[in-house]
């Protein structure tokens, strides 16, 4: 996705890790969060039991199960597909400070008034 801010800047979303995205994370999450917290643990148990291959291909398919995925993996996609119903894209413009929001596939867009850049780059001191 890419798409242009009113400044003129061109705003790319095409990898992870862009130091210009954030998300919005709505506050009604927690039935959501109990809901992954249980997929996790069934992943574990299936895990003990032997039956990971069986479990990964019942909720991620069985070219998902197939590939060599390290649990690491596993977990941090039963997370991300937990909480994609509570979150909203967010862009800073690099050039002008705009904030854009995608919600309901729109573009709302926020100036800050105090013309502040880079406020969704954590910085270098952040694991990658």
């Amino acid at each position: 996705m890419q798409f242009a801010c009113r400044c003129g800047h061109v705003i790319k979303d095409q990898t992870d890790g862009l130091p210009y995205k954030g998300w919005v994370t709505r506050d009604k999450h927690e039935a959501l969060m109990a809901a992954a917290s249980k997929r996790i643990e069934d992943f574990l148990q299936a895990t003990l039991a032997g039956t990971r291959h069986a479990w990964v291909a019942a909720h991620f398919g069985e070219d998902y199960a197939r590939a060599v995925t390290p649990d690491e993996a596993v977990i941090f996609d039963l997370l991300s597909t937990a909480m994609d119903p509570v979150r909203l894209p967010l862009y800073s413009c690099d050039q002008c400070g705009r904030l854009w929001l995608r919600s309901h596939n729109r573009l709302l867009s926020y100036l800050p008034e105090d013309g502040e850049r880079g406020v969704l780059d954590v910085g270098p001191d952040v694991p990658k």
